[in-house]
């Protein structure tokens, strides 16, 4: 009795961790670097981002949508299209433009948010738990002065947002589970044999 029981217990936890582990997703997003989260802009500026989306730690394509959740009044998605198809260990980039109109009042703030959402395959349709969001602010300034010949504009830096991480940690917590498991029903197995 007391066998089959630590059996089911045994089970039930290895069902719910490779659950788990399954629904990690398999994608990033990495955004431009943006002090603050802020994006200066002037009245009739354009400026243009990269997001780049990476397929780390799946065996199969992710298909992932890209979608202007808040700001789609300056926002545009630059490519074209709003679907992208990533490769096992692939990155592909994301374009997005913000244009902001001559009659915008300096001083003005615009709030963008754009979601990130992963095809899940099993289910056959965009899962909102798989969604990566980004967010900024674009700042409406007055135009910037001229930097002297000398000085040179600074590379913007990445920031990224990855689930590698959390990925690795889970699949190496299901093999120790798993090996910690096998041996409690081994060593149940063997005491049942002796009495």
């Amino acid at each position: 009795m007391e066998q089959t029981k630590t059996t089911a217990i045994g089970t039930i936890i290895l069902v719910v961790l490779i659950l788990l582990t399954s629904s990690v997703i398999a994608f990033s997003v990495s955004a431009p670097y943006l002090e603050n989260k802020q994006l200066k802009l002037y009245p009739g500026a354009e400026a243009n981002l990269k997001f780049d989306l990476q397929n780390s730690g799946a065996t199969t394509d992710t298909i992932t949508k890209v979608e202007i959740v808040e700001g789609a009044e300056i926002t545009e998605l630059a490519d074209g299209k709003d679907t992208y198809t990533i490769s096992p260990g692939g990155l592909t980039t994301v374009n997005i433009k913000i244009t902001i109109p001559n009659d915008m009042d300096l001083g003005q703030t615009r709030h963008i948010k754009l979601s990130f959402t992963a095809k899940d395959e099993e289910a056959g349709g965009f899962s909102i738990g798989s969604s990566i969001g980004q967010e900024f602010d674009v700042v409406i300034g007055e135009i910037p002065p001229t930097p002297a010949p000398a000085e040179e504009a600074e590379t913007p830096k990445k920031e990224t947002s990855s689930n590698n991480t959390i990925i690795i940690y889970s699949i190496i917590g299901l093999i120790i589970l798993s090996i910690i498991i096998y041996c409690l029903i081994k060593k149940t197995k063997r005491k049942t044999r002796k009495s």
